[in-house]
């Protein structure tokens, strides 16, 4: 999905205004993004962990290096038992190395990380489909 620039200012203006907001039921990570973005105008359909990520909102691997800001990467955490989960966790980009998001292992609450960290620490990409698609 292309997001406009002013969508992109009130995306991360929005995003940056929950910091330090408390990770509780109903605020996870995905509540947490499509809160943000029901605020720029943009609505993210209601997905679950189970389901590929809509394309339109999930960036491409190749995208990772040079992450659009304001845009979505999802992630699986790979110490996550639930095998049948394709996704675990979501983050929206602040710039080239730095997300935002809600999350129970980094503080229980929307906080800033760095992108790279994250994934090496803890969390893999996921594509928009599965690989053999």
């Amino acid at each position: 999905m292309i997001v406009t620039e002013t969508q992109t200012k009130k995306i991360i203006s929005v995003a940056l205004s929950y910091l330090g907001h408390k990770y509780e039921h109903g605020f996870d990570c995905i509540g947490f993004v499509r809160n943000v973005y029901k605020h720029a105008g943009i609505d993210i359909p209601l997905i679950s962990g189970t389901t590929f990520p809509p394309e339109e909102f999930n960036i491409m691997e190749d995208q990772l290096s040079n992450s659009p800001i304001g845009h979505l990467i999802f992630l699986k955490d790979r110490y996550d038992p639930r095998k049948e989960r394709v996704w675990t966790h979501v983050v929206l980009t602040l710039s080239e190395n730095e997300c935002i998001h809600s999350s129970i292992f980094y503080g229980e609450k929307v906080s800033i990380s760095n992108l790279q960290e994250i994934m090496e620490k803890r969390y893999d990409f996921v594509p928009s489909k599965p690989p053999n698609e």
